[in-house]
């Protein structure tokens, strides 16, 4: 195995050909580097012990190119890290304080293309590393978040009322989300009051959570009242069509729906179409990064078992369908009264679901 070079030559008056490259960088940090230095006097003997002349030396290290020149100490050790990485061979000399690469011809081009590549990365990071520094971050404050937080919280209060689903208490008789007694008995309510039942503990806390991150999310664009308002109809519209999908499917396996995460990927899809919406003028891969994150939150969570694939993915694709329409209400976003009118509706149509299911009683 050739070992590699990486030489530090002080010597000052040696003729080096100026040459100006497109890997010049000048920068006025001073760091401290240490280069490994390889005396030129045991390279000397070596090649006397090969028969070789001292003339003959000069002659072949004559027959280096300069690679690139930096007066930057730091960038000449990252480039020393990059070419003896790939184990190329080369010579690095420091005169006027300034760092030169210099390499055998037949080794230049796959040098520079490697040094090319390093730095366009670096470029990219560093470009991106001040876009991060110029973003003035919002600190949160817990009373804006409170139209998200109230929601949350009566999912968690009325699971304390009504218990978890083991027990079937007569509010899951009445509340759960079933295809027939929706569409062959007109319980329309169901499709409204089975969002508000859960399970368990951990299943009405899950869907507080991301119910409350999601509408939070959405509802820096939309504002908290139509971002509510539209997440609670996304999940009222996805269970509708999944109930519709599944009577006018024949599907006879008991199917009974209960839980918020129909309204929580509605949420999702919201957020997914607003992104995209937002940055319709400018497409790429980045601005792509909202479906993709979004069809893979879907289908990591959404498709667990014992979940409701069907409720969650009608969720996810009208929360996309209602954030189009929703976006056109952007220029309402800080208006207190439109926000205020869309909250108070959102609950309204959940307590008016309660009365229809209660009253069904009767």
């Amino acid at each position: 195995m050739q070992e590699k070079k990486c030489e530090s030559k002080n010597k000052r008056g040696r003729g080096v050909k100026q040459r100006k490259s497109v890997l010049y960088m000048n920068t006025d940090t001073e760091i401290k580097i240490d280069i490994i230095e390889f005396p030129e006097i045991e390279n000397k003997s070596t090649k006397i012990e090969q028969g070789e002349s001292d003339n003959k030396y000069h002659e072949n290290e004559s027959l280096e190119t300069i690679l690139a020149q930096t007066e930057n100490p730091q960038i000449a050790l990252e480039w020393c890290a990059v070419l003896g990485s790939q184990k190329i061979n080369f010579t690095l000399d420091n005169i006027d304080n300034i760092w030169y690469f210099k390499i055998e011809p037949d080794l230049y081009e796959n040098a520079k293309k490697h040094i090319e590549a390093y730095e366009s990365e670096r470029g990219f990071f560093q470009k991106h590393l001040k876009e991060l520094e110029n973003i003035k971050v919002k600190p949160v404050k817990f009373i804006s978040l409170m139209p998200y937080i109230i929601p949350g919280l009566l999912l968690l209060f009325f699971f304390i009322i009504t218990g978890p689903s083991e027990k079937n208490s007569l509010f899951f008789q009445i509340g759960v989300q079933k295809p027939t007694e929706i569409f062959k008995y007109h319980q329309v309510w169901r499709s409204i009051t089975s969002l508000t039942l859960h399970a368990n503990l951990p299943h009405v806390l899950g869907n507080m959570i991301f119910f409350i991150v999601f509408t939070a999310v959405a509802g820096e664009f939309l504002g908290a009242g139509i971002a509510v308002f539209t997440v609670i109809l996304s999940g009222i519209l996805g269970n509708l069509t999944t109930a519709f999908l599944l009577y006018h499917n024949s599907y006879t396996v008991p199917y009974d729906s209960l839980g918020a995460s129909t309204a929580v990927f509605g949420a999702l899809g919201l957020i997914v179409v607003l992104s995209i919406l937002k940055r319709k003028n400018n497409v790429s891969f980045k601005k792509s990064l909202p479906i993709i994150a979004g069809f893979a939150l879907l289908s990591l969570t959404g498709t667990a078992p014992g979940s409701d694939v069907f409720a969650h993915f009608s969720g996810f694709v009208w929360g996309g369908i209602l954030a189009v329409l929703a976006y056109t209400l952007k220029n309402y976003a800080k208006n207190i009264i439109f926000q205020t009118f869309f909250f108070i509706l959102s609950t309204f149509a959940i307590f008016i679901a309660w009365s229809y299911a209660l009253h069904s009683l009767n």
